[in-house]
Formats: C-alpha cells, sequence, structure tokens
C-alpha cells in the first residue's frame, strides 16, 4: 500500500471537507496521480488525468501530460507546470442527457467552463485518443500536437451521479 505524505493528506482532507463529491487538489508532493483523480480520456493507451490551471487571467480545466497541465488557449496547447487535480465521483454523459451539476472546470473571460472529453480524429483518419477539455460556444475544445481543436461531438463530467 502506497503511503501518502503528510502534506498531501492534509491537502485532499481539506478538500474533501468543502465539498462531499468534488475537490481541486494542488499535489505539490510528486507527480503521481492522487487518489480518487478524474481519468478524463486516454492516449496511447494511457490514461489522461483531469487537470486545471491560471493562463491568461483564467482558470482552464486540460489533461495531465509529462507532469504539466495541458490547456487550450487562443488555439494553441500551453504547458503549465503549476496546476491542479480534479478529483470527484460522478459520470461521464452527453451534455443533451438531462443530468444536473455538471463540472465547471474554470472561467475564462467572466464564463465558466464545464469540463468535457471528447474522441480525436485527425484530418489522416489516424485515432488520437480521447482528451479532456472545456466547452465553449457548443464544443469541446481539446488540445493536441500543440493545438487548441474544438470538437461537436463530446460528453460532460457530472456530479454524484451514478
Amino acid at each position: 500500500m502506497r503511503r501518502l505524505p503528510i502534506v498531501a493528506i492534509i491537502v485532499l482532507v481539506c478538500a474533501a471537507l468543502s465539498s462531499p463529491a468534488f475537490a481541486w487538489a494542488h499535489w505539490v508532493v510528486s507527480h503521481d496521480p492522487p487518489e480518487g483523480v478524474i481519468v478524463a480520456g486516454w492516449e496511447n493507451n494511457h490514461p489522461l488525468y483531469l487537470c486545471r490551471a491560471p493562463y491568461a487571467d483564467g482558470v482552464h480545466p486540460g489533461k495531465v501530460v509529462g507532469g504539466m497541465c495541458m490547456i487550450g488557449y487562443g488555439g494553441a496547447e500551453q504547458a503549465i507546470p503549476n496546476f491542479e487535480w480534479g478529483l470527484a465521483s460522478g459520470v461521464w454523459a452527453s451534455p443533451t442527457g438531462g443530468l444536473a451539476n455538471p463540472l465547471i472546470g474554470g472561467e475564462e473571460n467572466g464564463q465558466a467552463r464545464m469540463v468535457c472529453k471528447a474522441q480525436y480524429i485527425d484530418s489522416a483518419g489516424v485515432d488520437r485518443g480521447c482528451h479532456p477539455g472545456k466547452v465553449i460556444s457548443g464544443n469541446c475544445n481539446i488540445t493536441w500536437g500543440g493545438a487548441e481543436i474544438p470538437i461537436a461531438a463530446f460528453q460532460q463530467f457530472y456530479l454524484g451521479n451514478p
């Protein structure tokens, strides 16, 4: 059994006290995903974990890759070293499925940004995986290969649903 350092335990306990179904946790001890982190997709048979990070006067949801939170902003992919992991129980579902409590992953220009994930098939027809992102103008904006890519077919994360 892996033992959590005291700093990590304090972060997780404090986060859990604020919301029984959800918390953002700044993981300062290591780049290993904390217990309960949301698996928000996959790439090359590896899970992609949900994160969020501050950038350009906003906070943006994204994916953890190589110890960085990869977020989309202004059409490009940004690598942010200081980030928070998303810890929650819930379900991924269509935004038209009628579920309540979509997860807000951040804000940009005063607008809440819901967490989403979408399958990315590139222009050559190659499946590049399923990536987390943020909902903007009815699309899930994900990042891949240095770019921010809007995808119309996506799912959102809903808190506390079975």
